[in-house]
């Protein structure tokens, strides 16, 4: 099992410098500008590494999000709140928590657990139904293995990077 988790961080480590770069590139080279307030209605459908999601704005300042991750046999289904602030240019700070059920499947180990924390990062649009999204935070992750009932327990820090396409205006300025 810890062999596994070694390999899902050294994992998570490639994948940060490959979303960092990619954010920066995006927000420094972009001469694309959105500006409009997000609208209660509104939807969005991403795309992130590993996986994809649903947004729905219930005010136009929070949304709640359903997300899918898979990758190396671990999967996330999770739900997110995320609190955004008022866009006065392309840029749009947020941050929010996320509770999500986790399973994993090894060559000798089964299980699942859950994972719960907290984000704060930045989505950066293009137009009024394009944008890229990059947060990362602190979570609490505990697993255990179905057939011995051993558990993990632990903080990790993720960093998470998507692409958004938005359906809706929803109105805006």
């Amino acid at each position: 099992m810890l062999s596994k988790r070694r390999r899902v961080i050294s994992h998570q480590g490639k994948a940060l410098s490959a979303s960092l770069a990619a954010l920066a590139a995006a927000i420094f080279f972009s001469t694309v500008s959105a500006a409009q307030d997000n609208a209660a209605g509104r939807w969005a459908l991403g795309l992130e590494y590993p996986g994809i999601s649903a947004r729905y704005y219930f005010s136009p300042a929070s949304s709640l999000e359903a997300r899918f991750q898979n990758a190396d046999g671990v999967s996330v289904l999770s739900a997110r709140w995320n609190r955004h602030a008022r866009r006065q240019s392309a840029l749009l700070p947020l941050y929010g928590a996320e509770l999500g059920a986790v399973s994993f499947k090894g060559r000798t180990s089964k299980g699942g657990g859950f994972a719960l924390g907290i984000f704060g990062g930045v989505e950066r649009f293009f137009s009024r139904s394009s944008s890229v999204q990059a947060d990362a935070g602190p979570y609490l992750v505990n697993i255990a293995d179905e057939r011995t009932q051993i558990t993990e327990g632990g903080l990790v820090f993720a960093v998470n990077f998507g692409i958004n396409y938005y359906f809706n205006s929803g109105g805006g300025k």
